[in-house]
């Protein structure tokens, strides 16, 4: 959750009503957010994480404009077309995306300072998470001579005089001795290169994503025009926090300019503030909401909540979307706004028509089923992670990287997918186990995740089992009767096609086929793969798909 803090009186001049603050407390409560403190003319608003767009008391005052039916139409903003020019070159690789932007004819006083700086604040510490996503950097746009350049340089040689600080330093003392060095400096330990704005007549701006320089980047009640600058390591989240913080100028009376971003392969331009399509079907919110809304009703609860209507074709509503609304992925995000539009304390409260007894899935069902044999077979039950690398999964055993749900970022370096089978993480606990006695009998019964264009998250997950015997001697035969005693009450046609795979030897791999259909794969592991694993003793597994196996239960 996100906390802001805004004053009552602003609030209700920015919406353009007076609003009781016990009136305004309900009316925050049916939108989804939260009146936690009131304290004279100061409010604290608690949001849900998702809505950066209402950070700033503007993005929170144009919402509940059209929350309350004083406006219905979606806002737009106009970028207008400029000249400012920004040359990105030799950024380190760690830091490499800028997006910029320039807003004029702003009015600034004491209060409307602190305001901007808390909106930088909140969106840094929370959609560009702590700046482990990116930085924000605000300065007056008189103090710039265009155009600017971004570079990338060794800290030990650049020397500034770092905002609030009484003198000159080098970038890497910045890191020791400003407060705010200190307080970021992890996020760029072992960089070899820092990023810095540099503008034509090579006045050193900032250092992203740790300062500005006291010189031109500190705002003032005189500063009429600004130039806005995010840097980090996603360009469409920079391009989403830069749209968020235009939006709220240009509501604050500004002027937004666009600015030529020149990569060394490419040019964009930003910001882009046009809206976005998305569509909901009717008869979806009515299903996910347990109500009977027409077309009319829709599309009116749809402007409440921001959105322009696009078209409608038959059960389908097409809707312009702000730009500055970033949370959006799915219909039911759609479906979701409907809801508070419609308000929650509006749904008909009803029993239900009947009365049932709550059950285990089937797919549970037989999950637990295959763990209790297993066990009675003397396998040891493990859990191991559903995040993993691609070198587990394929590097290691010896096979050709596949189609998988890949990471962008994650906190441990060499964490980048989800699993798509289970036997690289058996494996791999056997490695962490290999100092201990053998035989080493253990299995895992978990969910993987499978690419799939088809499905709304284009990917499902899959249950799956396997199952791993370690010991001075072992043998496909031994293996295989496991595999036997596992699936012999199923009363199952079981067959063994002799296949290659190179995590598995050489005429001793075989797919699993139950009924005609392929559930698996068996066999003794390549030499070659045990290597990579470290794993000195002989290893023959099986691995099952229960999914499948639940398919072909239910058919018979």
């Amino acid at each position: 959750m996100v906390m802001i803090d805004v004053k009552h009186s602003e609030l209700c001049s920015a919406v353009g009503k007076n609003i009781p603050v016990d009136e305004l407390s309900e009316i925050l409560f049916d939108f989804g957010l939260e009146l936690k403190k009131h304290i004279g003319d100061d409010l604290s608003i608690e949001l849900t994480a998702e809505r950066s767009d209402l950070i700033s008391l503007q993005g929170l005052a144009r919402a509940l404009r059209n929350y309350t039916g004083l406006e219905d139409k979606m806002p737009e903003w106009n970028v207008k077309k400029s000249n400012y020019e920004v040359e990105v070159t030799d950024m380190p690789k760690q830091w490499s995306y800028v997006v910029c932007a320039v807003a004029k004819n702003l009015k600034f006083d004491d209060e409307k300072i602190r305001e901007v700086m808390r909106v930088q604040e909140k969106l840094a510490g929370t959609f560009l998470r702590n700046r482990k996503k990116g930085g924000i950097g605000i300065y007056p746009l008189d103090k710039i001579h265009f155009p600017v350049k971004v570079i990338g340089k060794n800290p030990d040689k650049v020397k500034y005089r770092p905002l609030e600080y009484p003198k000159e330093i080098t970038a890497k003392q910045i890191l020791s001795l400003h407060p705010t060095g200190k307080k970021y400096a992890h996020l760029v330990e072992g960089w070899k290169k820092m990023p810095f704005f540099i503008d034509s007549e090579g006045t050193i701006m900032s250092m992203p994503p740790i300062i500005n320089s006291h010189t031109v980047g500190k705002i003032t009640p005189d500063t009429k025009d600004i130039f806005i600058e995010a840097t980090g390591i996603n360009l469409k989240v920079l391009e989403e926090a830069v749209n968020i913080i235009c939006a709220m100028f240009e509501d604050m009376g500004a002027d937004i300019y666009s600015t030529k971003i020149k990569y060394s392969n490419r040019t964009i331009t930003t910001p882009n503030l046009a809206p976005y399509e998305r569509q909901v079907s009717i008869n979806y919110a009515n299903k996910m909401l347990g109500l009977k809304l027409s077309r009319k009703d829709t599309e009116k609860l749809l402007k409440k909540m921001m959105y322009g209507i696009s078209k409608t074709e038959g059960d389908t509503i097409k809707v312009k979307v702000p730009k500055v609304r970033v949370d959006l992925w799915h219909q039911i995000d759609l479906v979701d706004d409907i809801a508070r539009a419609y308000k929650f304390n509006k749904f008909p409260l009803t029993l239900p028509s009947i009365s049932t007894i709550a059950s285990t899935l089937p797919l549970s069902d037989l999950s637990e089923q295959l763990s209790d044999m297993m066990v009675g077979l003397g396998f040891a039950e493990i859990y191991t992670l559903g995040l993993t690398s691609t070198v587990d999964q394929y590097e290691k055993m010896n096979i050709e990287p596949d189609e998988h749900i890949h990471l962008n970022e994650s906190a441990e370096q060499g964490i980048n997918m989800t699993r798509t089978w289970l036997l690289p993480e058996s494996l791999n606990s056997l490695e962490h186990n290999k100092n201990r006695p053998v035989p080493q009998k253990i299995f895992e019964c978990s969910f993987v995740v499978i690419p799939d264009a088809k499905e709304d998250v284009r990917s499902r997950t899959v249950k799956k089992l396997c199952a791993c015997i370690s010991d001075n001697v072992v043998t496909f035969t031994q293996i295989k009767q496991v595999l036997d005693a596992l699936l012999c009450a199923y009363n199952l046609d079981l067959e063994i096609q002799k296949t290659k795979h190179s995590s598995f030897m050489n005429g001793r791999c075989g797919k699993i086929i139950a009924n005609k259909k392929e559930i698996g794969i068996i066999g003794e592991i390549n030499p070659a793969v045990l290597s990579k694993w470290s794993i000195v003793s002989p290893t023959a597994c099986f691995e099952i798909n229960i999914d499948a196996l639940l398919e072909l239960m239910e058919e018979k």
